[in-house]
């Protein structure tokens, strides 16, 4: 399959991800359409992410009551779309564990004596 172009009204998180899902899997006409959105999706969260975060946290309601920024729910509804598009697609996963298995570390001094405390308690 020929190498697919972003299209042109995708800025850098969708060209991204275009690119990123693009490279390792060749997509149907319908999956196309799906990254398409996806791609879409991604940029319209970076552009809610720089305003949020340039706004307050907490703004006025509509009857003078403190509320959070209504661009954190927003966000908040573009994450799961995103979620659900790139899930559509129906993409295989390879498994890869999110944070590495660390070995158990000795318990430090306060912890043994804390220890050694309640064993002579009993």
């Amino acid at each position: 399959m020929p190498k697919l172009t972003p299209p042109k009204d995708l800025q850098g998180p969708g060209r991204v991800l275009w690119r990123s899902i693009l490279d390792e899997y060749d997509l149907s006409k319908p999956e196309l359409a799906l990254l398409r959105e996806a791609c879409r999706t991604s940029d319209e969260l970076e552009v809610l992410r720089s305003t949020v975060l340039a706004a307050e946290v907490v703004t006025e309601g509509s009857t003078g009551q403190p509320v959070i920024h209504r661009g954190y729910d927003e966000l908040r509804r573009h994450r799961e779309a995103l979620t659900k598009l790139l899930a559509a697609m129906e993409l295989p996963v390879e498994v890869v564990p999110v944070v590495p298995k660390l070995a158990a570390a000795p318990a430090g001094r306060a912890v043994q004596s804390s220890l050694a405390r309640a064993r002579a308690v009993r």
